[in-house]
């Protein structure tokens, strides 16, 4: 079943009927309403579900949110099934002085904090992270959708590459041990037909 907007500025809300969790819902971050506090456990069960890179994976989710409170600003979403806290999945614009040359282009966005509950994974939630997170870059008018992951995580590499993700570099992440891999795919805005019929189009909320 396709996605049915919410929400009328910059696609925010999103509500998808899924065969095995019932009504999904992705919503921004809500500070009246929402914990941090949970969010940080279930990225942590989340990194700890991936054996392979678990130490690395844990230290990333733990303390991004402190490192990115004083980098470049980020918008939080969170995915909930039942009124359960199913995914997370954070967005930002470029980041001047990431060590990533391709995370500082003006026409990339890049997601960080991406995890679904471990006891919810494989029925869809993360695949539906993902396509939000491009349609939100595309509304914001970025070109690429760009990501980082640990580079001993094969099986991440297979999910993403089936998203549309392409490996364009590698690069060692602040506060990581080890080097990270990262991916790109195009969002809407930088298909050919789509930026032509935009190119006119200023959208709102562009940070």
């Amino acid at each position: 079943m396709p996605y049915a907007r919410v929400a009328t500025e910059s696609n925010e809300w999103i509500v998808r009927e899924q065969p095995e969790t019932g009504r999904l819902v992705i919503r921004p971050f809500d500070h009246e309403c929402d914990s941090m506090a949970l969010v940080t456990k279930l990225l942590r069960r989340a990194a700890a579900s991936h054996e392979t890179q678990r130490e690395c994976a844990e230290d990333r989710a733990g303390n991004a949110y402190a490192r990115h409170h004083y980098a470049v600003e980020e918008t939080c979403f969170v995915a909930v099934c039942g009124g359960r806290l199913a995914g997370t999945i954070a967005l930002q614009g470029p980041d001047p002085a990431s060590a990533c040359p391709h995370f500082r282009r003006p026409d990339v966005a890049t997601l960080c904090r991406y995890g679904v509950e471990p006891s919810l994974q494989r029925r869809g939630i993360g695949r539906a992270l993902l396509s939000f997170g491009n349609r939100w870059a595309a509304a914001h008018g970025y070109l690429q959708l760009a990501l980082a992951t640990p580079v001993t995580e094969r099986s991440l590499f297979d999910f993403y590459h089936a998203q549309g993700f392409s490996l364009i570099d590698t690069v060692r992440c602040a506060g990581c041990d080890c080097d990270s891999a990262v991916f790109s795919r195009p969002t809407l805005a930088g298909w050919p037909c789509f930026a032509t019929s935009r190119a006119t189009h200023r959208v709102r909320g562009r940070r």
